[in-house]
Protein backbone atom coordinates (compact mmCIF):
# COMPACT_ATOMS: atom_id res chain seq x y z
CA UNK A 1 0.00 0.00 0.00
CA UNK A 2 1.19 3.95 0.42
CA UNK A 3 3.48 2.84 3.13
CA UNK A 4 5.28 -0.27 1.50
CA UNK A 5 3.58 -3.02 3.95
CA UNK A 6 1.79 -5.38 2.17
CA UNK A 7 -0.43 -8.09 4.15
CA UNK A 8 -1.20 -11.04 2.78
CA UNK A 9 -3.31 -13.85 4.42
CA UNK A 10 -4.68 -17.20 2.86
CA UNK A 11 -6.84 -19.86 4.38
CA UNK A 12 -7.34 -23.81 3.22
CA UNK A 13 -11.21 -23.99 3.54
CA UNK A 14 -10.33 -27.73 3.82
CA UNK A 15 -7.94 -28.13 6.81
CA UNK A 16 -8.86 -24.34 8.29
CA UNK A 17 -5.24 -23.15 8.32
CA UNK A 18 -4.48 -19.81 7.69
CA UNK A 19 -1.03 -18.69 6.71
CA UNK A 20 -0.15 -14.72 6.86
CA UNK A 21 2.57 -12.90 5.68
CA UNK A 22 3.47 -9.32 6.42
CA UNK A 23 5.95 -8.22 3.13
CA UNK A 24 7.59 -4.55 4.31
CA UNK A 25 9.62 -2.48 1.59
CA UNK A 26 13.21 -3.01 2.40
CA UNK A 27 14.25 -0.10 0.33
CA UNK A 28 12.91 2.92 0.43
CA UNK A 29 14.33 6.41 1.37
CA UNK A 30 13.96 7.94 4.32
CA UNK A 31 13.31 11.67 4.75
CA UNK A 32 16.50 13.19 5.06
CA UNK A 33 17.32 11.00 1.68
CA UNK A 34 14.16 12.89 -0.16
CA UNK A 35 14.93 16.24 0.88
CA UNK A 36 18.50 16.15 -0.13
CA UNK A 37 17.45 14.85 -3.45
CA UNK A 38 14.87 17.41 -3.58
CA UNK A 39 17.77 20.24 -3.04
CA UNK A 40 19.72 18.99 -5.74
CA UNK A 41 17.31 18.57 -8.52
CA UNK A 42 16.25 22.61 -7.08
CA UNK A 43 20.17 23.30 -6.95
CA UNK A 44 20.76 22.21 -11.08
CA UNK A 45 17.14 23.00 -12.36
CA UNK A 46 19.18 26.21 -14.04
CA UNK A 47 21.10 24.10 -15.23
CA UNK A 48 19.25 21.55 -16.77
CA UNK A 49 17.28 24.41 -18.36
CA UNK A 50 19.89 25.87 -20.18
CA UNK A 51 21.19 22.30 -21.21
CA UNK A 52 17.30 21.91 -22.19
CA UNK A 53 17.80 25.47 -24.30
CA UNK A 54 21.14 24.01 -25.75
CA UNK A 55 19.50 20.79 -27.08
CA UNK A 56 16.54 22.60 -28.77
CA UNK A 57 18.48 24.61 -30.47
CA UNK A 58 20.60 22.34 -32.06
CA UNK A 59 17.79 20.35 -32.86
CA UNK A 60 16.21 22.86 -34.76
CA UNK A 61 19.54 23.99 -36.46
CA UNK A 62 19.77 20.94 -37.48
CA UNK A 63 16.31 20.25 -39.35
CA UNK A 64 17.09 23.45 -40.81
CA UNK A 65 20.63 21.99 -42.32
CA UNK A 66 18.94 18.66 -43.26
CA UNK A 67 16.05 20.72 -45.10
CA UNK A 68 18.07 23.22 -46.61
CA UNK A 69 20.41 20.84 -48.05
CA UNK A 70 17.57 19.07 -49.19
CA UNK A 71 16.47 21.93 -51.31
CA UNK A 72 19.66 22.40 -52.61
CA UNK A 73 20.55 18.95 -53.45
CA UNK A 74 16.81 19.45 -56.26
CA UNK A 75 17.88 22.57 -57.34
CA UNK A 76 21.04 21.95 -58.55
CA UNK A 77 22.22 23.57 -61.66
CA UNK A 78 19.17 25.71 -61.41
CA UNK A 79 20.47 28.00 -58.35
CA UNK A 80 22.73 30.81 -59.15
CA UNK A 81 26.38 30.13 -57.73
CA UNK A 82 26.56 32.58 -55.57
CA UNK A 83 23.98 31.98 -54.08
CA UNK A 84 24.85 28.27 -53.77
CA UNK A 85 27.84 29.08 -52.33
CA UNK A 86 26.33 31.43 -49.71
CA UNK A 87 24.26 28.57 -48.73
CA UNK A 88 26.50 25.91 -48.48
CA UNK A 89 28.81 28.59 -46.22
CA UNK A 90 25.64 29.04 -43.92
CA UNK A 91 25.05 25.33 -43.76
CA UNK A 92 28.83 24.93 -42.60
CA UNK A 93 28.61 27.75 -40.21
CA UNK A 94 25.56 25.94 -38.30
CA UNK A 95 27.00 22.58 -38.44
CA UNK A 96 29.90 24.32 -36.76
CA UNK A 97 27.68 26.25 -34.06
CA UNK A 98 26.47 22.80 -33.20
CA UNK A 99 30.33 21.46 -32.40
CA UNK A 100 31.08 24.28 -30.82
CA UNK A 101 27.68 24.09 -28.49
CA UNK A 102 27.58 27.99 -27.78
CA UNK A 103 23.60 28.54 -27.70
CA UNK A 104 23.88 32.34 -29.34
CA UNK A 105 25.44 31.16 -31.87
CA UNK A 106 23.77 28.10 -32.90
CA UNK A 107 20.74 30.36 -32.59
CA UNK A 108 21.81 33.04 -34.58
CA UNK A 109 23.71 30.79 -37.24
CA UNK A 110 20.46 29.11 -37.54
CA UNK A 111 18.21 32.41 -38.10
CA UNK A 112 21.12 32.97 -40.80
CA UNK A 113 20.44 29.79 -42.54
CA UNK A 114 17.07 30.17 -43.26
CA UNK A 115 17.20 33.37 -44.13
CA UNK A 116 19.77 32.45 -46.84
CA UNK A 117 18.15 29.25 -47.73
CA UNK A 118 15.03 31.52 -48.59
CA UNK A 119 17.18 32.77 -51.28
CA UNK A 120 16.87 28.89 -53.37
CA UNK A 121 13.34 29.81 -54.60
CA UNK A 122 15.81 32.21 -56.91
CA UNK A 123 16.83 29.88 -59.88
CA UNK A 124 19.74 31.16 -61.47
CA UNK A 125 20.15 32.34 -65.36
CA UNK A 126 19.27 29.30 -67.15
CA UNK A 127 15.45 29.46 -65.36
CA UNK A 128 15.13 32.86 -65.77
CA UNK A 129 12.67 34.29 -68.07
CA UNK A 130 11.21 32.53 -71.63
CA UNK A 131 13.15 30.01 -73.20
CA UNK A 132 16.42 31.00 -74.98
CA UNK A 133 15.80 27.47 -77.58
CA UNK A 134 14.62 29.10 -80.80
CA UNK A 135 12.47 26.15 -81.26
CA UNK A 136 9.98 27.31 -78.95
CA UNK A 137 7.78 29.81 -79.82
CA UNK A 138 5.73 32.23 -76.78
CA UNK A 139 2.76 32.91 -78.29
CA UNK A 140 -1.03 33.93 -76.93
CA UNK A 141 -4.30 32.41 -78.22
CA UNK A 142 -7.78 33.08 -78.38
CA UNK A 143 -10.78 30.64 -79.14
CA UNK A 144 -12.36 31.64 -82.78
CA UNK A 145 -16.17 32.58 -82.08
CA UNK A 146 -18.53 29.24 -82.53
CA UNK A 147 -15.75 27.45 -81.47
CA UNK A 148 -17.15 24.91 -78.61
CA UNK A 149 -14.91 21.92 -79.72
CA UNK A 150 -13.71 21.72 -75.87
CA UNK A 151 -16.84 21.80 -74.64
CA UNK A 152 -17.76 18.20 -76.99
CA UNK A 153 -17.14 14.82 -75.35
CA UNK A 154 -13.99 13.09 -77.55
CA UNK A 155 -15.64 10.98 -80.16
Amino acid sequence: DANGIVNVSAKDKASGKEQTIRIEASGGLDEAAIQRLVREAETHAGSDKVRKELVEAGNHADVAIYTTEKSLKEAEGQVAADVKAEVEKAVTAAKEAIQAGDLSRIKTATEHLNQVASRLGERGPAAKGPSADPEIVDAEFEDAPGDDTRHRPAA
